[in-house]
């Protein structure tokens, strides 16, 4: 979750964060995804940052967080970031932690994916989508 969110919104505001986590542990619920948030993340073609950095499995992502944690040229910014997304994520992990917003997907607002038919909400820069089952 922490990786999703640090990828996904590190530039975003708290709402913006929390809409991204939201997104996932509203997957994990949803039986259209995985029931795990390691199974939403990682399900391929979801999270454009997971095809961009070739992540395939949870030792994919624990050897990214590693180098974002301990790289010499990791920013003091992106430190800051990551320990942010950290705390959001251990919110949304609770136990009983409900989902605020319910959505399911999203987009960056300088894209327009071809399912975007949909009314969305913009936060930030991101563009956030109920989308019901049929």
């Amino acid at each position: 979750m922490t990786m999703n969110i640090y990828h996904e919104s590190r530039g975003e505001s708290l709402a913006g964060q929390y809409a991204v986590a939201d997104t996932v542990i509203t997957r994990v619920h949803d039986t259209r995804w995985p029931n795990s948030v390691e199974g939403v993340v990682l399900q391929s073609k979801q999270f454009s940052w997971v095809r961009e950095k070739k992540v395939k499995n949870v030792f994919d992502l624990m050897a990214l967080q590693d180098a974002i944690l301990h790289s010499k040229a990791t920013v003091p910014r992106d430190i800051a970031a990551y320990r942010q997304a950290e705390k959001i994520a251990r919110k949304v992990l609770k136990a009983g932690y409900k989902p605020r917003y319910k959505f399911t997907h999203f987009h960056a607002t300088k894209i327009l994916p071809y399912w975007a038919r949909y009314r969305g909400v913009w936060i930030g820069n991101h563009v956030f989508y109920r989308i019901p089952k049929r």
